[in-house]
C-alpha cells in the first residue's frame, strides 16, 4: 500500500483450499486431515493433468487483471495489483510464473533447522523442489531473481522484506541512487542530443 499499489495474496492452491474447506477439513481445526486431503486430491487431479491447478491459478491471474483494468478506466485509485504468490511447488508453477515476468525469490532456511524435519509430509513430492533448491541453490540462480537466506530473526526478514520490495515491484524511488544514477544519464544523454543537434543547424546556416 505504501508503494500505491493493492496487494492481492494469491496461490496456486487456492482451489484446493477451498474444495477442502467445503468438505469439513479446516487448516486450523483439523490440520493433519486438511494436509492429507490436499496432498492426495491435488495428486490425483495432477495425475490427470499436469496443469489443473495451473489452469485454475491462470484463470484467477485474469479475473484479477480484468477488475485491474476496469479500476484504470474508471479512474480509481491504487487500481495497479501486486499478486503475492507464496506457494509455488512445482516446475509447471515457476514456469507460470516466469511466462508472466514474475520477480522469482526463494526463501531459503540457510543453517536454520527445518521445523519437523523428520516428519512425513516433508518426502512429499510436493516439496522435491524445495529440498532439491535448498541443497543446491547456485544452480537455480537462473531460474530465480533472489535467493534468501531465511535463517535470522523475524524482525531481520521483514527488514529484508521491507528494504527489497521496491525492486521486487519494479519500481524505483526519485531517493533511489539507482534511479538517480539512471536520471543523470538520460539527462546527459537529452543534453548531448541537443548540442549535436544546435551545431547540426549552425552548419546548416554557414
Amino acid at each position: 500500500f505504501g508503494l500505491g499499489l493493492s496487494p492481492v495474496i494469491l496461490s496456486f492452491a487456492s482451489s484446493l483450499k477451498k474444495m477442502a474447506e467445503e468438505q469439513g477439513y479446516g487448516k486450523e481445526q483439523n490440520p493433519d486431515k486438511y494436509r492429507q486431503f490436499c496432498q492426495e486430491l491435488g495428486a490425483r487431479k495432477r495425475a490427470e493433468n499436469p496443469d489443473y491447478w495451473v489452469n485454475l491459478f491462470q484463470e484467477e491471474v485474469e479475473r484479477i487483471y480484468k477488475q485491474e483494468q476496469q479500476d484504470l478506466r474508471e479512474d480509481k485509485k491504487y487500481w495497479e495489483r501486486c499478486i503475492i504468490v507464496d506457494d509455488c511447488r512445482y516446475g509447471n508453477e515457476v514456469r507460470a510464473g516466469l511466462d508472466r515476468d514474475a520477480t522469482m525469490i526463494f526463501m531459503s532456511y540457510g543453517d536454520r533447522k527445518p521445523h519437523y524435519p523428520d516428519s512425513d509430509w516433508k518426502k512429499h513430492e510436493s516439496e522435491e523442489m524445495a529440498t532439491l533448491i535448498e541443497n543446491d541453490p547456485e544452480k537455480f540462480k537462473e531460474v530465480f531473481d533472489y535467493i534468501i537466506d531465511n535463517d535470522g530473526s523475524v524482525d531481520q526478514l521483514n527488514e529484508v522484506v521491507e528494504s527489497m520490495t521496491p525492486y521486487w515491484c519494479n519500481i524505483k524511488t526519485k531517493n533511489d541512487a539507482h534511479f538517480k544514477k539512471l536520471s543523470e544519464c538520460v539527462s546527459t544523454l537529452i543534453d548531448l542530443l541537443l548540442l549535436s543537434h544546435l551545431e547540426e543547424d549552425q552548419k546548416d546556416e554557414e
